[in-house]
Formats: C-alpha cells, structure tokens, sequence
C-alpha cells in the first residue's frame, strides 16, 4: 500500500499524461505548428508514459517491477522543456505571408471535413456577410455624424468646425479600411471604432493619447544606414505592406527626427533563416529620453504564477498588429520620421523617401 502523498502524485502523473495527450490533438489541428505533432511525443526523452487514453490501472499494473514507495513520472522536466522549445521554435518560424487555414474553419462549421461544395458556400456566406458588417458600419458612420453634428453636418463649413474634421478624418480612415479587408485578412490595416467606447475615452481613442515632454524633442536626422542586399531585399518586402496599410505616411510637416530600422531573424532551422522580424529602434535618436511617462505596478509572471493550480488552464492568443490599432499624436509623429531611400522604391509604390510613423510605437515611453 502506498500512502496517500504517492497516491496524490500518481494521480498527478496521470493528469498530466492526459494534458500531454490533449495538447498533442490541438497541435496537430494547427496548420502553422505542423512541426509539433504526435511526432513530438515519439521524439521525447525516453520516460516511463502513463497512457491516458485508457483506464487507470492498479500502480503494481503500470509497472510490474516498480517498488513499493518508487514512482516513476510520466512527464518528465526533459519533455516539457522539450515540447516548449517545439513550440517556441514553430511560433517564432511563423512566416507573415503564411495563408490563413481556412480549411479548418470550414471543417468546425460542417462538424467535419467540408466537401468542395460545402467550402464554396461558406466563402458565399462569408463575403455576404462581410457586405452586411461594412453596410452596418456605414449606417454606424452616419449615425455618429448626426449624433455629434445634427442633421445638416452635410451643410456646416468643415474648415473652421474642428470637432467635425477630426469625426470626419477618423471615419474616412475606418471605412477605407473596412473595405480593403477580408472575412480573415487585414491588407488595410485597422483602426480603433472609438464610438464604441465609453463616452469619456472616445475623445482619446479618435484623436489618440496625448504624449509629454520633459524636455525639447529629438533632432537627430541620421539617414538610413546601408544594408546587406539580403536585408534590403527582405525589409522591402515588409516595409511595403507598412506603407501599403497607411501605417507610415507621408508627413504633413517638416520632420525634426527619423528613427532606425533593422531585420532580425525570425527564427532560424538548419543554419536557414525562415523569416525576419522588422525592428524600428525609436529609442536610437534618444525620442524616449525625452518622453514623461507615468510609473505604475505591472504584475510578472511570478505574480500570475501564485494563481495557478493543476486544474488551471491557460491560453496564448497572439493577436495581430494589436498595437497598430492605436494611432500615434501628432505632436510625435514629426520625431517619428524613417527613412525608406535605401530601399529603392518607386514613385508608384511611395511618394517620398522621407515617410513618418502614424500608429503607435510599441517600445515608445508613454
């Protein structure tokens, strides 16, 4: 007989070998994380598994030859730190041109693999409906107008009603993008909906959160740095869809500042650099030394960690271009200049070598 603290871990190993099983079904669904299948689980250190598909046995039944007080763990330290170097690994190889998987969509509404009619009616659906959320969206954009305006905003001089501009620029903005983007695609880009927030922050939200000085701003007005072919040819690419989706454009005022950019790899299989990860260094021509920002208590892991138990359950959401949505000052956008000359594009493809950032900065002091 084994007391109850053995009984209690081999209940734990068992859970555990359940989780691992139920996370290994999940992996293989995702179309991005191919690397990290059942074929991870055959590849794991060799350690004594409790299959959990099955009945629980009797421990003496799990492993005949263990001895009375031994317990053998079913997911060792060497698997978990081996399954999270998988993951980390397929996440960070994640290439940003990767189609989305809309096959798997289409399979969980038909409960089932979708037969090819089956998939063209869903896309029918899905543009439909995608037609009703932008007609929905106009009918918004009107309402607001009226709300904030009256009925004859149509009729008020728009250059000297200031209110009625910044409405006007914010919604242009908005349903541009709407309708450049698809059911699953954002090639506009995205913008916050700000009449949806509460009244007291929708000011904020259209006309973005005011940025403070402590003292002039930066002037620094160092060009880009020449770049290896590779490079260049890779952070074109990127740079382009930026441009594309109206996150850099062209200043309306002389730029005092320009910040630096660089690739970094974005993981790297067999000596064979997958994809590479755009970096702006806001803080290279000093623009956060420059900025106030407010302290406040920011929990850490160890924090989180002290809510967890066994029956916890965690999620990763990943969530795209999340801090694009927010737009940048304009007081700041004059230090937020870049320069894209190195990379050679054409006048129908940018209409200045000299562009500045719109959206917020993610490494920016606030």
């Amino acid at each position: 007989m084994f007391d109850s603290e053995e009984e209690h871990e081999v209940e734990t190993i068992v859970l555990e070998a359940d989780m691992r099983s139920e996370i290994s079904r999940l992996i293989e669904c995702q179309g991005d994380l191919t690397n990290l299948s059942y074929r991870s689980v055959q590849n794991a250190p060799n350690e004594v598994l409790v299959k959990s598909q099955e009945a629980v046995e009797p421990l003496d039944m799990i492993s005949p030859g263990l001895e009375k007080g031994v317990v053998l763990k079913s997911l060792s330290q060497g698997w978990v730190e081996h399954m999270k170097k998988e993951h980390d690994l397929a996440k960070a190889v994640k290439s940003d041109d990767v189609e989305v998987p809309t096959h798997l969509w289409n399979d969980k509404v038909c409960r089932g693999p979708a037969t090819p009619h089956q998939a063209a009616c869903l896309y029918i659906l899905r543009t439909f409906f995608l037609r009703v959320y932008r007609q929905r969206l106009l009918t918004d954009y009107r309402r607001v107008l009226r709300r904030n305006h009256g009925r004859k905003w149509t009729s008020m001089r728009r250059w000297v009603n200031i209110t009625l501009n910044s409405d006007l620029e914010a919604l242009r903005d908005i349903m541009w993008r709407t309708s450049v983007n698809s059911w699953f695609e954002y090639p506009g880009g995205s913008r916050l909906m700000y009449w949806r927030f509460p009244a007291k922050y929708q000011r904020q939200a259209r006309d973005r959160v005011p940025v403070y000085f402590i003292e002039e701003g930066p002037t620094p007005m160092r060009v880009q740095s020449i770049m290896k072919p590779a490079e260049a040819e890779v952070l074109r690419a990127k740079i382009l869809k930026v441009i594309q989706k109206r996150y850099l454009v062209v200043p309306t005022e002389r730029l005092k500042s320009v910040i630096s950019y660089f690739g970094v790899p974005k993981g790297v299989i067999d000596g064979i650099i997958q994809d590479w990860r755009t970096v702006y260094h806001d803080g290279a021509n000093g623009l956060n030394d420059k900025v106030w920002a407010s302290s406040f208590w920011l929990p850490g892991v160890n924090s989180l960690a002290r809510m967890l138990d066994l029956t916890s359950v965690m999620e990763d959401q990943d969530i795209g271009e999340m801090f694009l949505n927010f737009e940048l000052h304009p007081m700041v956008r004059k230090f937020a200049g870049v320069d894209v000359g190195p990379l050679g594009f054409s006048k129908e493809e940018c209409a200045s070598w000299w562009l500045c950032w719109v959206k917020n900065l993610m490494s920016l002091s606030r």
